[in-house]
């Protein structure tokens, strides 16, 4: 299994329980994927109210890149959602992430974490935070949304 692969896998909910078995994106570098017996991969779901946030990567399954992917209809792998699973526990590859997505799907992670890419720092904005300082109330923020997207596009 390589990075951006699409696997159909028992996913573990976030309170310990066993999960459920849905799509999932490999996003663990392929390096650690031939040497561990673990992936880490991130949730896909169809609940699009997450779509638009910057940690998380809309699937339209309508596209040539979305039909890629194995999903029948649109979907969000979100990046808030991570795991670590056993390799042997996943059921079979569905689709794979265009090289496209998997530039969206980085982007995504280095929102999710913070990360700076050379001196410059992604998604620390004075007046996003000022303006919603909880994340849920950001994630319901128009405003915000739009306002991050200018902020952490490029």
């Amino acid at each position: 299994m390589n990075r951006g692969d699409v696997l159909l896998a028992r996913f573990p909910h976030p309170s310990g329980g066993r999960g459920k078995k849905r799509p999932v994106v490999v996003v663990q570098a392929d390096a650690y994927n031939q040497a561990l017996r673990t992936l880490v991969v991130a949730e896909v779901t169809k609940n699009l109210n997450m779509a638009t946030d910057p940690a998380c990567l809309f699937i339209d399954a309508s596209t040539p890149e979305g039909q890629g992917t194995g999903v029948v209809q649109d979907s969000v792998v979100s990046c808030l959602l991570l795991a670590t699973i056993k390799a042997e526990l996943v059921d079979q590859v569905i689709g794979v992430l265009s090289p496209a997505m998997k530039q969206k799907l980085n982007a995504c992670l280095i929102r999710l974490c913070q990360l700076r890419i050379g001196r410059k720092k992604v998604m620390r904005c004075r007046s996003f935070e000022s303006h919603c300082r909880s994340f849920r109330s950001r994630r319901a923020c128009s405003r915000s949304q739009s306002h991050m997207r200018r902020c952490t596009s490029g």
